[in-house]
Parts: C-alpha cells; sequence; structure tokens
C-alpha cells in the first residue's frame, strides 16, 4: 500500500469534489426541466382562463343591456339582494342603488295580492328539494307603475343542504300579459 499523502489526498478529494458537483448540476438540470414543464402547464392554464374570463364578460354584457336582469338574493327574511346587474332600472323599472341597500327588501316590491301565493311557492319547491323553478308575479316599479315579472329562480346549499343564496333572472312580462 502506497502511503497517504497531502498529493494522493488531494487527488481523491477533487474527484469526490467533481463527481458530487456533477451530480448536482444533474439535479439542477432536472429541476429547471420540471420547471419549465409546470411554467408550461401554468401558462397554459391561464391562457385559458383568460379566455374564460372573457366568454363570461361577454354573456355579462349580453344581460347588462338586454332585457332581463339578473339578481342574488340572501336567504334571509325578506329576501334582501346580494348582487345585481345593472339593467334593473331598464327591466324591473328599480334603481340598482335602491337594491344595494342593505335595508331593502325585495319582497317589498311583490304586491300583496302575489306574496303569500310567491312564497308559498318558494316553501314548496325549496322543501321538494328542487333546486331551481319559475314564478310569475307582479312588482310595483319606482314610478309606481305595475309590471308582470317572469322569474326563474336557482337555490345555492351548503354542504349540508341548507340555502343560503337564490340566484335568478327577472324578464319583465308586462307587454305580453296585457295582450292576453
Amino acid at each position: 500500500q502506497r502511503p497517504l499523502t497531502l498529493v494522493s489526498l488531494w487527488k481523491h478529494y477533487s474527484l469526490w469534489l467533481l463527481s458530487t458537483a456533477a451530480l448536482a448540476l444533474a439535479i439542477l438540470a432536472l429541476l429547471l426541466l420540471r420547471m419549465q414543464r409546470l411554467n408550461r402547464r401554468l401558462l397554459q392554464e391561464m391562457r385559458h382562463n383568460r379566455e374564460y374570463l372573457q366568454e363570461l364578460e361577454a354573456e355579462q354584457r349580453l344581460f347588462a343591456n338586454g332585457p332581463v336582469a339578473v339578481l342574488v338574493w340572501h336567504a334571509q327574511s325578506g329576501r334582501p339582494v346580494h348582487a345585481s346587474s345593472g339593467n334593473t332600472a331598464q327591466v324591473l323599472g328599480i334603481a340598482p342603488a335602491r337594491l344595494a341597500d342593505p335595508e331593502f327588501r325585495f319582497r317589498e316590491l311583490i304586491l300583496p295580492e302575489d306574496l303569500p301565493r310567491i312564497e308559498a311557492e318558494e316553501i314548496e319547491h325549496l322543501q321538494a328539494g328542487r333546486q331551481q323553478w319559475q314564478q310569475t308575479y307582479r312588482v310595483h316599479d319606482d314610478q309606481g307603475q305595475v309590471r308582470w315579472i317572469n322569474a326563474f329562480t336557482i337555490a345555492e346549499r351548503d354542504a349540508g343542504g341548507q340555502v343560503f343564496r337564490l340566484r335568478g333572472y327577472q324578464l319583465d312580462d308586462t307587454s305580453r300579459m296585457a295582450l292576453e
């Protein structure tokens, strides 16, 4: 056996250092490849999400100026409005600011003659576990005029099955009802 010298130790150490450095570089190269793949996938998802958002915005614009108002209510007494489309003044004759008032209750708009029927139908639909239903009723608009509303409503339930929000669209059906 040869005696260990400083030179032989240095050769062994430098070989170990080189192999360790090569291994570290190989690991870094693999990590870089993995990061590039992830980056490509994230970019694809971002493009897909951007396209999806553009579709949603186009759909929103379709409703924003159309004959249908979209409303979202809290499932609380009187149905406080959570959100509404900006065209409620044109469709329902009700200013968006009025709907946005936390003290406002949508049920205040429904004619007293229609309200018991509407509430009973809603209770029946919810107790039957229905997710969606359609109703026709009359409301007073901001000018005191009566409008016929054709409403389509969807119940949103939590994990426990309790309704926490109602979402729907409202169509002013006054012209059609006048013809009948």
